[in-house]
């Protein structure tokens, strides 16, 4: 309340402390509530002071009066339109309060539905990204799906007939699982992006050389056993490469893993629980998996391919 205010108020129960304002007058106050019939008799500091017919009593605050009521309390000319231009000027700044705060709301209300928006179009973008993965891995297991059984015929006849290898044979295959064993170590005592990447390229590269002496039937599911292997090693150097593209994979250390990646990793081995995953809420195929678990799965598989490396002798 300001000082002008205050200084009405003052003048106001000094005129009216001892005599009766209005009777029988019906006065809603700001909050709406309707006091009726009712008699006005005097005023103190903080309001007016009303007894009704039945004899119940009480005050109304000067801060509740309306610009209406004002007009009912018998005051000397000069210290009503005093009142009356105070408590306009209070509507006025409280009228413009309110439309600063629907402004406020209005603004906040925006931004959210910006929030929303983006939110949807990354989301709608990581699915259209984890689609194209999928249909790109289920193309690639369909065609190692169409040859694996004729090459597992090829290797089990080999293999009913051990033939013996020439030493550059040996050290060509020797060279290929120290590259994939080196991967495997440092995954299990830990390594950097960085360096997990460059024992990957060096892996593959190694591979490409060597597959060249390697040319025979005898070593066909050795060479297939070290490009799965290498293969899954990958899947984890792609999924470490998007936890540094997407903020939202690194805020929440999570990933997606689709149903045909859990699929895939079953018929290699693995035995896993989708249950223990929460799907998406836009699709139900395609699971949030925290982002250490995803590469723990991918080095697993690899190194089942790894050990069936070591068997083949």
């Amino acid at each position: 309340m300001n000082i002008r205010l205050l200084t009405t108020l003052a003048a106001l129960v000094y005129f009216t402390a001892s005599a009766q304002l209005a009777t029988n007058v019906t006065i809603t106050n700001l909050q709406g509530k309707v006091f009726t019939n009712i008699t006005l008799d005097h005023t103190n500091t903080l309001g007016v002071i009303w007894t009704a017919q039945d004899g119940s009593m009480g005050q109304i605050k000067f801060n509740d009066l309306s610009l209406e009521s004002w007009e009912h309390l018998n005051l000397p000319n000069d210290a009503r339109n005093c009142i009356l231009a105070i408590v306009s000027e209070k509507i006025a700044e409280a009228q413009l309060a309110a439309e600063k705060r629907k402004e406020i709301e209005r603004q906040a209300q925006a931004a959210k539905e910006e929030e929303d928006r983006q939110k949807s179009e990354i989301e709608k973008q990581a699915k259209a990204a984890q689609e194209k993965k999928d249909k790109l891995q289920a193309e690639i297991l369909a065609q190692v799906q169409s040859v694996t059984n004729s090459e597992e015929q090829k290797i089990d006849a080999m293999q009913a007939k051990p033939l013996l290898m020439s030493s550059e044979e040996k050290e060509a295959r020797d060279n290929i699982l120290k590259a994939l064993l080196d991967i495997s170590s440092a995954a299990s005592v830990g390594v950097t992006r960085n360096d997990y990447g460059t024992l990957l390229a060096k892996a593959v590269s190694i591979l490409t050389f060597e597959k060249t002496k390697l040319s025979t039937e005898r070593h066909e599911k050795y060479l297939f056993c070290a490009e799965k292997a290498i293969g899954y090693y990958a899947k984890a150097n792609d999924e470490w490469s998007d936890y540094f593209k997407y903020d939202w994979e690194r805020e929440k250390e999570q990933t997606y893993m689709s149903q045909a990646e859990f699929i895939d990793l079953a018929r290699n081995g693995m035995t896993i629980d989708t249950s223990a995953y929460r799907t998406t809420e836009n699709n139900k195929m395609l699971f949030y998996v925290p982002f250490k678990e995803c590469l723990t799965l991918y080095w697993h598989a690899a190194d089942i391919y790894v050990q069936k490396m070591h068997k083949d002798v």
